[in-house]
């Protein structure tokens, strides 16, 4: 699993010359992610707005990210820390090497329920951040293969969760990054 971008050269090109000015835009952060047998899996890249007051263009963005991380490359995770970001990138054609991080409160909300049914029929790799402090519409359940939740909130231990009487059942499998330790 190649865990640097597929052509990291290139990658430093596009900022050095500013193809891409929405890369100006943004800070990125990147770990790896690693599975219960120490293999890296994914990359974990995180998109942070440089400015909360303007809203990176996605298509921008997803554009910049594909030259990096081209379809038939390794695949990314997008951990992208704007609402309003992530949406539009959730309304994207995103490469099927491109998984999403979407938080519980986003996957709760019934206006995205259209997105995340249409990324993941196009086959895109859903992760749910967070536990959800409200149920999720029943037709984005099977949507997210993984979970990513605080080492605090975990609840595999078998008991229950606050104010329930007995221990739910998870449908889809746990992500545990570095940071969780």
């Amino acid at each position: 699993m190649t865990l640097a971008p597929a052509n990291p050269a290139l990658g430093r090109k596009l900022v050095e010359k500013n193809l891409h000015p929405v890369l100006g835009q943004v800070t990125l952060g990147y770990s790896p992610m690693i599975d219960k047998h120490r293999a890296i899996t994914a990359l974990r890249l995180t998109v942070f707005p440089l400015h909360s007051d303007k809203t990176p263009d996605s298509a921008a963005l997803l554009a910049a990210l594909g030259e990096v991380w081209p379809a038939d490359g390794g695949r990314v995770s997008l951990n992208v820390a704007s609402e309003s970001l992530l949406q539009g990138l959730m309304k994207s054609p995103l490469p099927l090497n491109m998984m999403v991080e979407v938080p519980s409160f986003m996957a709760s909300d019934p206006a995205n329920t259209e997105s995340l049914l249409a990324l993941f029929k196009r086959g895109n790799t859903l992760l749910i951040k967070g536990l959800p402090t409200a149920p999720l519409p029943r037709e984005v359940l099977p949507c997210f293969a993984y979970s990513i939740i605080d080492l605090a909130d975990e609840r595999r231990d078998g008991m229950p969760p606050p104010g329930a009487s007995h221990a739910t059942s998870r449908m889809c499998r746990m992500v545990c990054a570095p940071w969780c330790r």
